[in-house]
């Protein structure tokens, strides 16, 4: 069988990382997920299948696919398939992964139904890594509280905000609150008032997640409710 190297092409040893399996579990990598990263140090099931399951890679396995060369024990590697096997998991375990983080982090998990929390992890649409980024990347559809502490509107000036008021209390007024409708009416009022989408939408994405960065923003603003959009607008005054 092939030594395995770190990524550095060295010995593999402690500097490389976490030593244990306890201590990937603790990041939030799968078991399943670091079965499929070691299976595939030093072999290859071929046709670019590097996604499987235990069973799956017991199917494929073949003694004559082992590659004699040294394999790399490479970080980013174990992260692609830990979010890959995230990806495909039913909603509700994924749920069961994700809700001890979401706990450690404080964030009141108790305060919503399981229905509304599996939702919002398929809403994240896969983002983050590990089960840990995930929690840490969906937080805002817990509670407000995180997204005052990252963001506080300050960069907003006067004739914006006018604007923004103007956009959201329409917004917020459609009859139904979906996100295909948001998005259509969205750019049907950006091109009848000569607004560029991007300076009403950036604003109600960090307005209601504190983030630049996020899932689609009408997907987002429907997985959290009319109300709760209205309130965490109002806070920044991007609303009447």
């Amino acid at each position: 069988l092939p030594m395995i190297l770190g990524k550095d092409k060295k010995k593999l040893s402690k500097r490389h990382g976490a030593t244990s399996v306890y201590e990937y579990r603790d990041m939030g990598y799968m078991p399943d997920s670091v079965f499929n990263f070691l299976a595939l140090l030093g072999w290859s099931p071929g046709e670019n299948n590097e996604i499987f399951s235990r069973d799956e890679a017991v199917g494929l396995f073949d003694l004559a696919r082992v590659i004699k060369k040294p394999s790399v024990f490479d970080m980013d590697k174990l992260n692609y398939i830990n979010q890959e096997h995230l990806k495909r998991l039913p909603p509700y375990e994924r749920l069961a992964l994700v809700e001890p983080f979401w706990r450690e982090m404080g964030l009141p998990v108790d305060s919503h139904s399981r229905e509304y929390l599996a939702q919002s992890l398929v809403v994240l649409c896969g983002r983050g890594q590990t089960a840990k980024e995930a929690a840490g990347y969906s937080d805002y559809f817990l509670t407000f509280d995180p997204v005052k502490a990252r963001y506080d509107g300050s960069e907003i000036g006067y004739e914006q905000r006018a604007v923004l008021k103007r956009f959201n209390g329409e917004l917020l007024a459609l009859p139904e609150w979906k996100a295909p409708l948001m998005e259509e009416f969205t750019r049907e009022w950006s091109t009848s008032n000569n607004v560029k989408m991007k300076d009403i939408a950036m604003p109600l994405r960090l307005g209601i997640t504190g983030m630049k960065v996020s899932p689609g923003v009408f997907e987002v603003a429907e997985q959290l409710g009319r109300d709760e959009v209205r309130k965490r607008l109002a806070y920044y005054h991007f609303v009447e």
